[in-house]
């Protein structure tokens, strides 16, 4: 048996490799900063259990970073389990087209969704996803295969099923995860109805009871702001709104920038070696959503690179993703925060042209949501059939429209994933609406808004998310600031 200062050793190697591949295949070669993994034997299954009883036999004082620690190392051991089988669905959907009769060219499989945003003449959207759906129909026995063995590697693992597992690593029980995000469910609704239809109206000329998942791609695709967020002007920006709010990344010496004129993927965090090596990348971008990406990468980056160096491993390694999630969220949201954009793009009536960038993140958070509560079916047994009817009513529900049923396997984020982000969006509008009673509307260049949001991230790796939520909502389950947020300015 490994002690648990091997498995800590072994599973940051295997962090920090997968970061260095990550960067190579972005950015370039790291040949200064090289670190070898065991990529074929680790996590081993006894691994796995010894760590499954180490985290329910700690005492309270350990448990968190037992979970953090636990949570990364069977991600690692699901992933090399079904390699085979996400590797060959990869395969397929790289090397698929989408051919169109009456599109001039096939479309790359990868390549719809941007197409589909694009694209004018409903028509062809029409056409284009049909097609689309048909090759997704074509790809299920893959997708049956992934989930069939991930289920069976689960249970051996001694998980009745993948809730038990959620339960394990999220360290909450999953109903009691899901009852606030449906409350905000139901306190958005009227708004979002009211808001999707006149949009809709207004752009496409349909109802949102008539739109198809095209249109509302299509829809969001329009960006009526893009003259406002220039490429050229996106780096400057950037740093001219750190200055005002007084970070000085010369101050910073962990975290390092750097800027190239163009990257695979946009703007990225890399988090080489935690809090000691942060490598912020940048490349200049155009859009809101150019910016957003690059603003989100850039809190990150300052959350990591603010840790306390003599945190734990376990607890400083392997950060919870929802809080990432959550300081990502916090920073991308500036760009739709009619002040800030007055401030900083100089524009001064930004609010009419803001709103439907603010409707397209609450058809996110809401279609997300609406995703966890059909994984809450879906994970509950290994059985695939009859399961397209959940994905579709909770789909409806979430969105006002339909989604095809057929994309009840393609339309699942491996790694619970949907809950990490959704957690991250519920975390900082939190926050958000907190640092605005505080220090009012500008309270991104107020520098004591800066400081308490800093040491609000140096303390967070050693409490759980629940408790973080606790301190700025009052409780756990209060979702008033959150719709506050999410309907704000709609």
């Amino acid at each position: 048996m490994e002690t648990i200062t091997e498995v800590l050793t072994q599973a940051e190697l295997r962090r920090r490799a997968r970061v260095r591949d990550e960067y190579s295949r972005r950015v370039g070669p790291l040949q200064e900063w090289d670190v070898e993994g065991d990529e074929a034997d680790w996590p081993t299954p006894a691994i796995v259990r010894d760590l499954q009883a180490a985290l329910r036999l700690a005492d309270a004082s350990q448990t968190l970073g037992m979970r953090h620690l636990f949570r990364f190392t069977i991600g690692e051991y699901l992933l090399r389990q079904t390699h085979g089988s996400s590797a060959t669905i990869q395969d397929r959907q790289q090397s698929a087209v989408v051919e169109v009769p009456i599109l001039d060219e096939p479309v790359p499989f990868w390549q719809v969704g941007a197409r589909l945003a694009l694209e004018r003449k409903r028509v062809l959207r029409e056409a284009l996803e049909s097609t689309t759906t048909s090759l997704i129909q074509g790809f299920l026995p893959l997708y049956r295969d992934f989930w069939t063995g991930l289920f069976g590697v689960v249970e051996a693992l001694g998980y009745p099923n993948l809730i038990a597992l959620w339960e394990e690593l999220f360290g909450v029980r999953l109903d009691a995860f899901l009852q606030p995000l449906e409350t905000i469910l139901r306190e958005t609704e009227g708004t979002y109805h009211e808001r999707m239809q006149w949009h809709l109206k207004r752009a496409l000329g349909i109802r949102l009871e008539d739109a198809k998942r095209h249109d509302i791609l299509a829809l969001f695709g329009v960006d009526e702001t893009a003259t406002w967020f220039t490429r050229a002007e996106m780096l400057p920006c950037l740093q001219q709104w750190l200055d005002d709010w007084g970070w000085q990344f010369d101050a910073h010496g962990n975290l390092r920038i750097e800027q190239y004129p163009a990257l695979a993927g946009g703007s990225w965090c890399a988090a080489l070696e935690i809090p000691g090596d942060i490598r912020l990348a940048l490349t200049p971008a155009e859009g809101m959503r150019g910016y957003a990406q690059a603003f989100r990468e850039t809190g990150k980056s300052m959350l990591l690179a603010s840790l306390p160096a003599d945190v734990p491993r376990e607890l400083r390694c392997f950060p919870d993703p929802s809080i990432l999630e959550a300081q990502a969220e916090l920073y991308g949201g500036l760009n739709r925060t009619p002040r800030w954009v007055q401030m900083y793009r100089h524009v001064q009536q930004s609010e009419e042209g803001l709103s439907l960038a603010r409707l397209e993140r609450l058809y996110v958070v809401r279609r997300y949501i609406g995703k966890c509560l059909y994984e809450r079916t879906f994970y509950e047994d290994a059985v695939l059939d009859g399961k397209e009817e959940a994905y579709r009513d909770a789909l409806r529900r979430a969105s006002g429209f339909t989604y095809p049923e057929s994309y009840y396997l393609y339309d699942i984020d491996p790694g619970f994933s949907s809950f990490w982000n959704v957690r991250g969006w519920v975390l900082g509008a939190a926050i958000r609406q907190q640092l605005q009673r505080l220090y009012a509307e500008e309270w991104f260049r107020e520098p004591d808004a800066r400081l308490a949001l800093h040491e609000f991230w140096r303390q967070s790796p050693s409490h759980t998310f629940e408790d973080l939520i606790a301190q700025v909502n009052g409780s756990t389950l209060g979702v008033d600031a959150v719709v506050a947020d999410l309907l704000s300015d709609l």
